[in-house]
């Protein structure tokens, strides 16, 4: 693998309810998706992703969550983080995601997203934007599995 100089978290989420949230304090990046989030966070602006998360209070969680308010649209938003990541260092990803309303077919994937030669920009994040891990749950039908992707390098 290439160095990277900064790795930009993402989520990129397909009709489900997506919770990211840190178990301790000190952690490297943490997002309770308090009424400010969207100052932290950026929405693509590429055609295919034109859904907006509402920010509600999920029953038997303490903090607040985003909520894919429409079926059928594709998300993308991302985030930033202030310094790069090192993974000889440790790393532990963690969010949770709740399915809700009949959801059937989708996914909820989280993305650590790769430095490239041009530079990151949050406007044209999109499915193809080189990432470094992706994992989340994916779910069609009674067919229900969580995926992790590492491209090699």
């Amino acid at each position: 693998m290439t160095p990277r100089q900064s790795v930009p978290a993402v989520l990129t989420v397909l009709t489900t309810l997506p919770l990211l949230r840190a178990s301790f304090p000190g952690s490297y990046f943490f997002e309770s998706f308090s009424p400010d989030w969207p100052e932290r966070w950026q929405y693509t602006s590429v055609k295919k992703y034109t859904g907006r998360f509402d920010t509600v209070q999920p029953e038997g969680f303490q903090d607040t969550a985003t909520q894919i308010p429409a079926a059928n649209q594709h998300y993308g938003v991302s985030a930033t983080l202030k310094a790069p990541l090192h993974a000889k260092d440790g790393l532990v990803v963690q969010y949770e995601v709740k399915f809700t309303k009949g959801h059937t077919c989708g996914g909820a994937y989280l993305k650590l997203l790769s430095q490239t030669e041009n530079g990151y920009t949050p406007k044209r994040l999109k499915s193809k934007t080189p990432y470094s891990i992706m994992f989340g749950p994916d779910r069609c039908g009674p067919d229900s599995r969580v995926r992790c992707a590492m491209p090699m390098d």
